[in-house]
């Protein structure tokens, strides 16, 4: 994959400084006009242009989770629903549940790359969620981070 696609998805990252989905992405990007961002995320984690995503399901409509929970098994992609430790209601998707951290930066030509969870699979993190807050129920680092989600090198 070129960095093009992991500078795409920036857009579902949010925080300062970011395109965001809803303003840029859908503007810039072809084919993202008409879109959930659900929708693309989805697609781009079937497509294996993002390990794994997360969607926030906090503001979403019994029925616009049901669309979303539906679109996750009809492409045969591995989740996990949950509260996480902000008490949000969010869901970790993923399509490369076998695919280990250290997979992911050989991948990325990260040869140096080192961590206790390299043995790690994309499926025991969407089992407990992760983020580089410590009140996360996995902490993980930034270059974690990035190579879980599909971001360029920070």
């Amino acid at each position: 994959m070129d960095d093009s696609e992991f500078e795409l998805n920036f857009y579902f990252c949010g925080g300062p400084q970011n395109p965001e989905f809803k303003t840029d992405g859908r503007r810039l990007v072809k084919g993202w006009a008409n879109k959930e961002e659900y929708e693309v995320l989805i697609e781009r984690v079937r497509d294996q242009k993002k390990p794994i995503a997360s969607i926030v399901l906090k503001d979403k409509s019994e029925d616009e989770i049901k669309r979303i929970l539906n679109l996750i098994s009809e492409k045969n992609l591995a989740s996990n629903r949950f509260e996480n430790p902000w008490g949000v209601d969010i869901i970790y998707i993923t399509g490369r549940e076998l695919t280990t951290l250290n997979n992911l930066a050989i991948e990325r030509n990260l040869d140096a790359f080192v961590s206790s969870r390299g043995s790690f699979t994309c499926q025991n993190f969407i089992e407990t969620g992760f983020d580089e807050s410590e009140k996360a129920r996995c902490c993980v680092s930034r270059i974690e981070s990035a190579l879980l989600l599909g971001y360029p090198y920070p």
